[in-house]
């Protein structure tokens, strides 16, 4: 409150002069409000707001990037299906093409089918996680290295980059 100089301010800009408000007007503050509203109320706020993780704490983070690959595999799924129904009235599709990325280097996505199995197999565990079936046995998780491809052949797939026929 004291720390901005108000003259600078332009006509349509407004500040908080109340004090201590950060727990409700702040990204953070209300993230962790969100986060606690469990103790309040039995409403489970990502059903009505959207996801939101305080990046600055190390578990936060680590939720955030779970999350992040897990909707890369949930859209890769949706992705593959709309593909697979649009191709049944545009039957010319092209073969897999790679995209040289910043470094000149070819980049070659992962086959589709395998990026499929990875995406249903992650998908399947989160289910599992979600019923708590999977409390006594071993996930497979995936390495950095195995992310990273997927991630840049999901990235080459979906945004048009590298096509593929989508078989039965």
């Amino acid at each position: 409150r004291n720390a901005i100089d108000t003259t600078c301010l332009q006509k349509k800009q407004i500040i908080n002069h109340f004090a201590r408000t950060d727990s409700f007007t702040t990204k953070v503050g209300l993230c962790m409000n969100l986060r606690n509203l469990h103790w309040f109320a039995t409403a489970d706020p990502d059903t009505f707001f959207p996801r939101c993780y305080k990046l600055t704490a190390e578990d936060e983070r680590h939720a955030f990037i779970e999350d992040y690959r897990r909707t890369a595999c949930t859209s890769l799924l949706k992705y593959t299906v709309e593909q697979g129904q649009s191709e049944e009235t545009n039957p010319n599709s092209q073969s897999v093409q790679g995209q040289r990325n910043g470094k000149n280097k070819e980049f070659n996505p992962l086959p589709l089918s395998q990026m499929v199995n990875s995406a249903l197999v992650i998908c399947h565990e989160y289910l599992g996680s979600l019923e708590h079936s999977d409390i006594d046995t071993n996930t497979k998780s995936f390495t950095e290295k195995e992310w990273t491809e997927f991630l840049n052949s999901y990235y080459l797939f979906v945004h048009g980059r590298a096509q593929t026929k989508i078989s039965e």
